[in-house]
């Protein structure tokens, strides 16, 4: 299930970020992200690899590809590597 993949990693990092910056899921929004990234100190090429990673998994959602399983795995990846910057960036 391609689709449900993709949305599941987007809900998660959408979770991922609530939890981690206290943020109510009515308030969740990409401007939101930026605020506390900002108010954290995390630098500008984190919150637009974050804010992209969100991109990715909604565009793929609804995209044609010939190549889905290349994509999870990438975006999977991504997904990973998105949260371990964002965990260093907050030590």
């Amino acid at each position: 299930d391609f689709d449900g993949f993709f949305e599941e990693i987007e809900k998660s990092l959408w979770g991922y970020f609530a939890d981690k910056f206290k943020v109510k899921s009515a308030e969740l929004s990409k401007e939101t992200i930026s605020l506390h990234f900002a108010k954290s100190t995390i630098n500008k090429t984190i919150e637009e690899a974050f804010i992209s990673l969100l991109d990715d998994c909604e565009f793929a959602r609804y995209a044609p590809s010939s190549n889905k399983n290349s994509q999870m795995s990438e975006i999977i990846e991504k997904a990973k590597a998105i949260i371990i910057k964002v965990e260093s960036a907050l030590k």
